[in-house]
């Protein structure tokens, strides 16, 4: 999970719900007009993604500590929907639906991936993503990307994930790098133009996922 908090001015990402690595960041969130994307910066040098990808969530807003426990689940995942009332995580279920900006399982075999937020930001496919298998029996499909085919999924810029100053924003996705680059950084999503945006990136230098500033 990654995110942007604009009350306290900090940007934050957290692997498999362990501790939380946090910046300061205090220049605010820039919304440019380009698309969203997963799997690719979609910038004019684009850089794309070598691995699976699978449950990608937008929130105009910070998750609680319990949220992230929640859609973890040790690891397997969490499949719900939004707005409806589960017999596990009843409160958490119900609450993850506030300011979902848009949420992708990423579980077709190809084609256009569907948003179930109710945002409508169904995603393009480009150049062919596959589908594979997933992280668990939860969630058994992923989307797989591959660089070499400049495999991304994208939607134009619309209100609905427009991300400016003095918006709080949280990003949760699984996801599976198929072999650490020896001399490259792999995209996993990102909203960018003109040379800024918002992007998580595996990069080889610090063998990490992170949120730049």
């Amino acid at each position: 999970v990654g995110w942007h908090d604009s009350v306290a001015n900090t940007v934050n990402i957290q692997i498999n719900d362990g501790t939380v690595d946090s910046v300061s960041f205090s220049a605010g969130g820039r919304d440019g007009t380009a698309g969203f994307a997963i799997g690719t910066n979609g910038s004019a040098a684009a850089v794309f993604m070598d691995g699976r990808i699978a449950q990608v969530l937008i929130w105009k807003r910070a998750l609680s500590a319990e949220e992230k426990t929640y859609l973890y689940n040790g690891g397997n995942g969490r499949l719900w929907l939004p707005g409806t009332r589960t017999a596990s995580g009843l409160r958490q279920s119900i609450a993850l639906s506030d300011n979902l900006r848009g949420y992708w399982l990423l579980n077709e075999a190809s084609g256009t991936r569907s948003d179930i937020s109710g945002q409508g930001n169904n995603l393009t496919d480009n150049n062919t993503v596959t589908g594979a298998t997933g992280p668990s029996s939860i969630l058994p499909l992923a989307s797989q990307f591959t660089s070499a085919n400049s495999e991304s999924l994208s939607i134009a810029d619309n209100a609905s994930l427009s991300m400016g100053a003095g918006v709080r924003m949280s990003v949760q996705a699984w996801v599976y790098i198929d072999a650490k680059p020896t001399n490259a950084t792999l995209t996993i999503l990102s909203k960018w133009a003109t040379g800024v945006g918002l992007a998580s990136i595996y990069t080889h230098a610090c063998t990490d996922i992170r949120t730049p500033a």
